[in-house]
């Protein structure tokens, strides 16, 4: 059972970590953030870690809900796709560039919690794709296990030095394009270019 005081805890963290990034809020700005004494913060969190874990989590969550939510509708497979990459973006818009950095940089600490979401994110694209193959929306060649193993490279490319480097700090822009070249290849999606 979460109680209202723990509900304006986390809010307002999330509020504070998606605007200054996670080392330079304190548990002080937190408990002033949510109009909470530090005493009543500690009662249902021993540190600031504990409650960036939460916030993690949560993110993890609603975004799983929103796939989960994508993959059970009716939409065309590139419909689907168009909407991994509009998620990701709107996702992203919430984030400063701070708390992306800062993000990025602990992953070796949340290593287990991501490779969980990642897990269940695979999980569900390759339901995309086995509906889009059974829909004949994707060519029934496609090899899943080839997909799954080109996503994890994508992944490493967008961690390359040289890759942040050449988008600058403009993470939106360096996830749309490394998703749409995944999702689309380079032809791309003429619907998908008009709209945006």
């Amino acid at each position: 059972m979460i109680f209202e005081k723990q509900t304006h805890i986390i809010e307002a963290s999330q509020r504070l970590f998606f605007k200054y990034g996670i080392k330079r809020v304190t548990v002080e700005d937190i408990c002033k953030e949510a109009n909470v004494s530090k005493m009543t913060y500690y009662k249902y969190y021993k540190n600031k870690n504990a409650i960036l874990k939460t916030t993690l989590q949560l993110i993890f969550t609603d975004a799983e809900t929103k796939f989960r939510d994508l993959v059970a509708s009716n939409q065309t497979t590139q419909s689907k796709f168009e909407a991994i990459i509009k998620m990701k973006i709107d996702a992203l818009n919430q984030y400063s560039t701070q708390f992306i950095e800062e993000y990025m940089r602990m992953i070796p600490d949340q290593t287990k919690d991501i490779e969980i979401f990642s897990k269940l994110m695979y999980e569900l694209l390759v339901r995309i794709i086995e509906e889009g193959k059974a829909k004949g929306e994707i060519s029934k060649s496609v090899n899943i296990s080839f997909i799954l193993m080109m996503l994890d490279k994508f992944q490493q490319f967008a961690e390359d030095p040289s890759i942040k480097n050449f988008f600058g700090q403009d993470y939106i822009r360096m996830a749309s394009e490394i998703t749409r070249l995944f999702l689309f290849g380079i032809i791309g999606s003429p619907d998908y270019e008009s709209k945006g």
